[in-house]
């Protein structure tokens, strides 16, 4: 085999000499400490570099980053690109951040597309949405930023009421696409049996009612008086007096990642910290129509 020598100027002969001084200074270390000390040292050096690369991995979680958030459009009056402070959940979950002193930034995606990215790590969180067995799996909820009952709507002068629901057969109802009622019993033997027409938007449900394509809508009350402001073709409407289901509605926080659970915690505290105030009425107040 050849020998090449090298000078001591040349960057490989440094290199080397580098490399034999390190090796031997942590030689000299082991000997001069226990070998259970020295392993102790070790690990704990390895601990700390790995902290410092999870927080560096996971810097959206930390008190200096701009919180990525996503929700969807037209669920007036709670969320929507086109309202005011984005609608009063935005403004409700900003707020909350606000107090944990985070600066957010909330987009908004398709309802399918938000849910996606944000359980494969894109947003911190993604709301509003309604507790499922199937959601929970995937995702921590919060607790209930805000409280609804579900009510059906007819147009005026329909002979429907809350008696003829109770035995529905025949019926057609229209409640969106991703729209979801809670696992309650009551609500599923209501209207489980049911034709559900499902549209892209409660929109178009308030316009296949006004058209009689379908019996009735089901929503909450708020929703429905801001959704009959939009509509093209004008609707007189009723609500049945029957509440098909009471809904809490959520920010989700996905499982898979560690820090989530974290998150969610400090998010919880601040939430219940800003309901004690008259803060929490004022947003809703606002953007009531």
């Amino acid at each position: 085999m050849m020998h090449v020598s090298r000078s001591r100027s040349s960057p490989g002969y440094r290199r080397t000499r580098t490399m034999t001084s390190r090796m031997s200074r942590s030689k000299r270390l082991a000997h001069r400490v226990s070998p259970h000390v020295y392993a102790l040292f070790l690990a704990t050096a390895s601990a700390v570099m790995a902290a410092c690369g999870l927080a560096y991995a996971d810097e959206r979680y930390s008190g200096h980053a701009t919180v990525r958030l996503v929700t969807g459009n037209d669920y007036a009056p709670f969320t929507g690109s086109d309202l005011p402070g984005g609608g009063m959940i935005t403004d409700i979950v900003r707020e909350v951040f606000q107090l944990l002193g985070r600066e957010v930034d909330v987009s908004f995606r398709p309802w399918k597309r938000g849910y996606r990215e944000t359980l494969a790590g894109k947003y911190v969180a993604t709301f509003p949405y309604v507790r499922t067995a199937e959601r929970t799996a995937d995702f921590l909820y919060s607790e209930p930023v805000l409280r609804t009952a579900m009510r059906p709507f007819v147009k005026a002068g329909s002979a429907l009421d809350a008696d003829s629901l109770k035995d529905p057969a025949g019926l057609r109802y229209c409640y969106p696409l991703g729209y979801e009622l809670t696992d309650t019993a009551a609500a599923k033997t209501l209207i489980g049996s049911l034709e559900r027409e499902t549209p892209a938007t409660m929109t178009r449900c308030f316009e296949l009612l006004a058209h009689g394509r379908v019996d009735f809508v089901l929503t909450e009350p708020i929703q429905a008086r801001i959704t009959k402001k939009r509509l093209q073709t004008p609707i007189d409407l009723k609500a049945i007096d029957l509440v098909v289901d009471k809904t809490t509605l959520h920010v989700i926080f996905p499982r898979r990642h560690q820090e989530s659970a974290a998150a969610l915690r400090r998010f919880n505290k601040a939430l219940r910290r800003l309901k004690a105030t008259p803060r929490y009425n004022a947003i809703m107040e606002r953007h009531l129509p």
